[in-house]
């Protein structure tokens, strides 16, 4: 869904964007499911304003019996842009779901994205902010298949003068790899809030998790969580704010699993 306007852009009402993909066919060749959900406003030389909740989601599903090679793909992005203000009221929820639970278990990838630009003005959103991204792998995987999946979560938040977040910041990303063959799971989650001449605030909770797991021998599993807030002027967040990467192996041998985080 697209929205642009040389000058302002209103929408008074909720916004939602979904899309569902479902493969469950029975093949020895690969398979796909594909599912891509983005939500694009852009208020060229204006403000953008919408007062209602935002929903862009997006699943992909395999649940078929293929032998080699099957993915499913999940992309969720919502991208606000003014050339002034930003203000959004409501709550706003990104995600993206990949689940492969056939035979094969070759691979799942999921990414959520959310960007809000207000390039000369102030950024203002009152509700929450949630975007998630899951990729798992839930069938028996083999050492044809080489079974991995990877999930990535990111919020961008910008304006050339103040942001200002009345609620709850939430990203997280989760890859878990259940195979037999699970040979590797990597998880993304990031948070980069820039208010570039004016101050930065958040009155809620700030979660930034990343959570890789990986499956049988061989298996290794990657994770990585940062938060990032800047401001020309003051920062104040009022909650807490956590910021944590967990990376299991569940391998016998040849394992590794490193894990790393950011704020």
């Amino acid at each position: 869904a697209d929205l642009y306007a040389w000058n302002n852009i209103t929408v008074n009402g909720n916004v939602t964007v979904s899309a569902d993909a479902i493969n469950n066919v029975d093949d020895a060749s690969g398979q796909d499911a594909s599912a891509g959900a983005v939500l694009y406003a852009d208020a060229d030389s204006g403000d953008l304003t919408i007062t209602g909740n935002i929903l862009v989601t997006a699943d992909a599903t395999f649940g078929g019996n293929a032998t080699a090679y099957a993915y499913p793909y999940a992309y969720a992005t919502a991208s606000f842009y003014a050339a002034n203000n930003i203000d959004l009221n409501g709550d706003i929820t990104v995600t993206a779901e990949a689940i492969n639970s056939g035979d094969a278990g070759s691979w799942a990838g999921a990414d959520a994205y959310l960007i809000a630009d207000a390039e000369t003005g102030d950024l203002s959103i009152t509700g929450n902010i949630l975007v998630t991204a899951d990729a798992t792998i839930g069938g028996s995987g083999s050492v044809a298949t080489y079974p991995y999946n990877s999930a990535s979560a990111t919020a961008y938040l910008y304006a050339g003068s103040n942001i200002t977040v009345n609620g709850n910041v939430t990203v997280t990303a989760d890859a878990m790899n259940n195979a037999d063959y699970g040979t590797w799971a990597g998880a993304y989650a990031y948070l980069t809030a820039n208010a570039e001449t004016g101050d930065l605030a958040i009155t809620g909770d700030t979660l930034v998790t990343a959570d890789a797991t990986s499956g049988n021998s061989p298996g290794s599993a990657s994770a990585s969580a940062s938060a990032s807030f800047n401001a020309g002027g003051n920062i104040g967040i009022r909650g807490d704010i956590t910021v944590e990467a967990i990376a299991t192996s569940n391998a016998s041998t040849e394992s590794y699993a490193p894990a790393t985080a950011y704020a």
